[in-house]
């Protein structure tokens, strides 16, 4: 019997619904290529590359959160899990190579690393490293350890020639006697007279007599600046050194050394003026007078962008370096400054403390609205009692700090007004302000 004509109506719909719905799905539906992942659930988006060095086993169908828990071939490291990481990876050093992997894999099971030839490297371990009687690093020619190896391994000195394979540092050379700017353990070392690390040396003459004590090279070598440490003693330690920079040097010393005592004795070319400031100069002033003629390296936070024609007058670093603050100098004086301290930034030429800044949040700093990231010290005498919780709005340092006297702040408007109590004084809480005693 045929169907009506309502029937035959309402079937046709239906099925024009389902063929919708077909169509929207099918348009929906997304292909994703091999080694990559969902970053979330939905849309056409959610195909990203897996992050390089991973692979993912399964193609994912774009509907569903996944990561890429394999191991790319010449990688190493720990396998991840489709459903909730990525593989933690890195390349097989100096080129080498290795099957991919699901599972965890060890930098020793890459092979071949590439640790070139005459450069005193050697392959151990499935990276490579310096042979016996050499130190450092290996290094490719772009300072790194993915290409051949073609420096970064020095052969130890002939006064202390014998090092274990694998040593990065030049103290690690040693010699079987006596010898000088050499340093000795007291157990466990025994027969080995050990090179000074680079930059220090030892007063000892010819070195320790013996291994009766540990010693130290607590002197600094010609060429750095630093602080002294001390040879021998229960307080023995080696000097804390930094090589001058660029073309400068200085001579020896038993004594702590600050960075103005590096120079160069002629004056500096434009390229070496650029390569002393990339390796931390400031710049270069001089003395007054012909017979000292050379070109100092400016303090520490201080700075100098032009070169004197000669060095037979004196000039002077005016200018305040970043991450200092403090007062400029002039054509007579250095800048005078303060560094921020470990862990802080500041603008170059900053003069207050409050100029610098950390990228954390901490008790007795404020937030600059709009800002981010950065956390400025306190005025000079005042405190903020809690932390800033963000960068979104200006906060202020409301509070007074101990020897300052004045009108406490507001958290939201404005910082304490303050005065020092002075050499000698300390203050104390009087009511709601603080005065001195």
């Amino acid at each position: 019997m045929k169907k009506s004509f309502k029937k035959r109506v309402a079937a046709s719909v239906a099925f024009g619904a389902v063929l919708a719905l077909s169509i929207v799905d099918s348009a929906l539906a997304i292909t994703c290529a091999a080694n990559t992942y969902s970053p979330a659930t939905g849309g056409s988006s959610a195909c990203n590359a897996c992050p390089t060095g991973t692979t993912a086993a399964a193609t994912p169908a774009g509907n569903v959160q996944t990561f890429c828990e394999g191991i790319a071939a010449n990688y190493y490291g720990t396998a991840g899990n489709v459903a909730s990481a990525h593989a933690a990876v890195t390349a097989c050093p100096y080129g080498g190579t290795r099957a991919a992997s699901t599972s965890n894999v060890a930098l020793s099971t890459c092979s071949s690393p590439a640790c070139g030839s005459g450069t005193n490297a050697e392959a151990n371990g499935g990276t490579c490293r310096c042979v016996a009687n050499s130190w450092g690093t290996p290094l490719d020619a772009n300072d790194a350890i993915l290409g051949t190896v073609t420096k970064g391994c020095t052969a130890c000195a002939t006064a202390t020639p014998t090092s274990a394979a694998g040593s990065t540092a030049v103290e690690s050379c040693y010699k079987n006697q006596r010898t000088a700017n050499t340093f000795v353990f007291a157990s466990g070392h025994a027969n080995k007279w050990y090179a000074c690390p680079a930059g220090t040396s030892s007063a000892i003459s010819q070195g320790p007599a013996d291994h009766s004590a540990n010693t130290k090279c607590g002197g600094i070598a010609a060429g750095y600046y630093g602080t002294a440490g001390t040879d021998t003693g229960g307080s023995a330690a080696h000097a804390t050194v930094t090589a001058c920079p660029g073309v400068s040097t200085n001579a020896a010393s038993t004594s702590t050394q600050a960075v103005e005592t590096c120079y160069k004795a002629t004056k500096p070319t434009n390229a070496e003026l650029t390569a002393a400031i990339a390796a931390g100069a400031g710049g270069f002033w001089n003395v007054a007078g012909s017979s000292d003629a050379k070109y100092y390296v400016c303090k520490a936070g201080t700075t100098r962008a032009s070169l004197a024609a000669d060095g037979n007058s004196a000039t002077f670093c005016e200018g305040i370096a970043a991450g200092y603050y403090g007062t400029a100098g002039t054509s007579s004086a250095h800048a005078t400054v303060t560094s921020c301290g470990s862990g802080y930034s500041s603008a170059a030429g900053s003069d207050a403390v409050q100029d610098c800044y950390k990228t954390s949040s901490a008790t007795n700093h404020f937030a600059v609205g709009g800002q981010s990231n950065k956390y400025f010290k306190c005025p000079a005498g005042t405190a903020a009692a809690n932390a800033p919780a963000n960068t979104n709005a200006n906060t202020f340092c409301e509070g007074i700090a101990a020897d300052y006297y004045g009108t406490a702040g507001n958290v939201g408007s404005a910082h304490a007004t303050v005065t020092s109590c002075g050499s000698g004084h300390s203050s104390v809480v009087v009511s709601n302000c603080n005065s001195c005693s």
